[in-house]
């Protein structure tokens, strides 16, 4: 039982150092990382299953070990990051239903929604926003989805994120 505890701690820790060095950690950054500890091989199996679109090992190995739907990589991207990063909307909707945290943060404090702008993913883009996803949510550097989709001049984008009350910085206002 003590050795059990002193790896879990290990696991934790080393789990925690590699996040604050990459920027400030929030609460549940650190739940998360207490309660999905970051990469083993079944991590790499589920977010390769999300990112290549397998439904049935995505299915099986959620059936498995259900903690997968959160689980981290070594850049605390959660599986939803990945669905995402590739524009998969059935992925989504199937880690949704299985409890995804629609705003989990990766190491540079961007949430799946971040992802899907920066990707170019409209599809997924609208889906997040339109299952709860945080529109105003800022990254480490203090950059919002909006932001983002400014930058990268996504007029589809700006105009869905604006619509659902995404905020406009107007100290970026030279750049619409």
């Amino acid at each position: 039982m003590r050795m059990a505890l002193v790896l879990l701690a290990a696991v934790v820790m080393g789990g925690l150092l590699a996040a604050m060095a990459a920027g400030p950690v929030s609460m549940s950054d650190l739940h998360a990382l207490i309660t999905y500890p970051t990469s083993d091989n079944d991590t790499d199996e589920f977010q390769a299953a999300v990112a290549t679109g397998d439904v049935n090992a995505v299915k099986s190995l959620l059936a498995r070990k259900p903690g997968l739907v959160n689980s981290r990589d070594n850049d605390n991207w959660t599986p939803l990051h990945e669905a995402a990063r590739v524009g998969a909307v059935n992925m989504a909707q199937i880690l949704l239903a299985n409890g995804a945290d629609i705003n989990a943060r990766n190491n540079k404090g961007c949430s799946p929604l971040h992802t899907a702008v920066c990707a170019k993913e409209f599809a997924i883009t609208k889906y997040l926003v339109k299952h709860g996803a945080d529109i105003n949510a800022e990254d480490y550097e203090g950059i919002t989805p909006l932001a983002y989709a400014r930058r990268y001049h996504n007029a589809q984008t700006i105009d869905l994120l604006y619509s659902h009350g995404a905020i406009i910085d107007l100290s970026e206002a030279e750049t619409l």
